[in-house]
């Protein structure tokens, strides 16, 4: 390629950081251009390793001593420069990726490195499966998380199944969608008080416009899913073996179990119910230490029951 694109008419100019007078390739995303060690970038990138070329022009944006190998990315790739840059920074050494990156950081390499964009094949398994041990699959409370919508944006593109399962529960953990069951014909996205409290209204207004209609439909759908499973175990007083263990139960159930899930919307979020049901000091109400010891065990069982059946609602459900 002798001549270096123009992007909207803005000429393309050096990166601040990433441009090297002994680099062998010059790469520009947009109108940005990075000089770059050509070596480092093939033993990565499928398309940079099959796109190599010899001859170039001299021109002012090379320097007194031209790269041998400029690549123009295609505009309809969607590379961002920012992802770029920090994709160079890991390569670079500056900020390498590791299980403590940030998620927007990690989410830049994963576009970069995806088939789509630069095809660094191991990076890109690398980088997924970070994002796999940042959400595990396992039938836990949901931990309310910054990124929340962007990591499930995320896993719902590359297809990252476990991690677009743990995120669509802590979507609607942590969010309200109305459901069809309530006669709304267009279901739409009401931030819980908790999760509104730490977001702007603009920050909102971005969450509900990025979640497109489909997406909002199956988060709706798997809400009522969980509560119609859950509703008959919340409202239903455990038993137990021992009668004076199963008064209890009845005594409490109301007022130490049920109450707190209405004020908290926990009946369709039956992982954090459950697990509040769990670390009660139920021995502290009367109740002996077997059936402490066996209601905790249920419960925990329940938890997995509804983890698995998460899997089922996913697979019959718009996505």
């Amino acid at each position: 390629m002798g001549s270096l694109a123009t992007v909207s008419n803005v000429p393309p100019r050096r990166h601040p950081v990433f441009w090297f007078e002994d680099g062998s390739l010059l790469l520009q995303v947009q109108d940005h251009l990075y000089r770059l060690h050509g070596e480092l970038l093939y033993r990565q990138s499928n398309l940079l390793k099959e796109s190599q070329s010899l001859a170039v022009e001299r021109s002012d944006h090379y320097g007194p001593d031209p790269p041998h190998h400029i690549y123009v990315v295609d505009p309809t790739k969607n590379m961002r420069p920012e992802d770029v840059s920090i994709l160079l920074e890991h390569l670079y050494h500056d900020e390498p990726l590791s299980s403590s990156s940030s998620l927007p950081r990690l989410a830049a390499i994963i576009r970069t490195t995806s088939i789509n964009q630069l095809d660094m094949p191991r990076l890109h398994r690398f980088a997924i499966s970070l994002l796999e041990r940042l959400y595990p699959n396992e039938p836990v409370p949901f931990a309310p998380t910054e990124h929340l919508l962007e990591a499930f944006l995320l896993a719902t593109e590359f297809r990252v199944e476990p991690v677009r399962k743990r995120l669509l529960y802590g979507l609607v953990a942590t969010e309200h969608f109305e459901s069809h069951a309530s006669g709304v014909p267009q279901p739409g996205l009401v931030l819980d008080a908790n999760i509104s409290s730490e977001l702007s209204s603009a920050q909102a207004k971005i969450v509900a416009h990025r979640l497109t209609s489909d997406h909002v439909q199956q988060c709706s759908d798997v809400m009522e899913r969980l509560i119609n499973h859950f509703t008959p175990i919340l409202f239903t007083p455990a038993a137990t073996p021992h009668m004076a263990c199963t008064d209890v139960f009845a005594d409490t159930w109301m007022s130490l179990v049920i109450q707190p899930a209405l004020e908290d919307s926990g009946v369709c979020k039956p992982l954090e119910t459950l697990e509040r049901m769990k670390n009660m000091d139920w021995a502290e109400h009367g109740l002996c230490s077997a059936c402490v010891r066996e209601k905790r065990e249920e419960w925990s069982e329940e938890q997995a029951q509804v983890w698995k059946l998460l899997d089922d609602w996913m697979s019959t459900t718009s996505s």
